[in-house]
């Protein structure tokens, strides 16, 4: 991939130093359970599960997934409480939320939040 990158443009090159240097993946699994938790929170009444009060935690849900992922890219030092809470808040959809994306999106959540939750920079110790 090295071989790759070093006859590639320099954005690419920027873009994956950038990528190495974050949980990029977690924050992405994050990003795709929160865009899930949401928009199958506003399906038409006959695909869902639950009823109306689902739709606004389903919203606030998924929208707060998708802050947590971003928020994951952005501050990677705080990759601890970012990685906990989005697997907090992935469980809490299966609950609030047709049930997380019909499972889907729980599932997502958790495997973001876990990979985020696990990351640590290259030769740097993780107490």
């Amino acid at each position: 991939m090295t071989a790759v990158l070093a006859r590639s443009p320099r954005g690419l090159w920027s873009f994956a130093r950038w990528r190495q240097r974050r949980p990029f993946w977690g924050g992405t699994w994050l990003i795709l359970a929160g865009v899930l938790v949401a928009r199958t929170s506003v399906l038409p009444v006959a695909v869902v599960v639950t009823g109306t009060p689902g739709r606004s935690l389903g919203v606030g849900f998924g929208g707060l997934l998708i802050l947590l992922g971003l928020l994951a890219w952005v501050v990677p030092y705080y990759r601890h409480a970012w990685g906990g809470l989005g697997m907090f808040v992935a469980v809490c959809a299966l609950l609030g939320s047709n049930l997380g994306a019909l499972g889907l999106g729980t599932a997502f959540g958790i495997l973001g939040g876990a990979m985020v939750l696990a990351w640590a920079p290259a030769g740097v110790a993780d107490d």
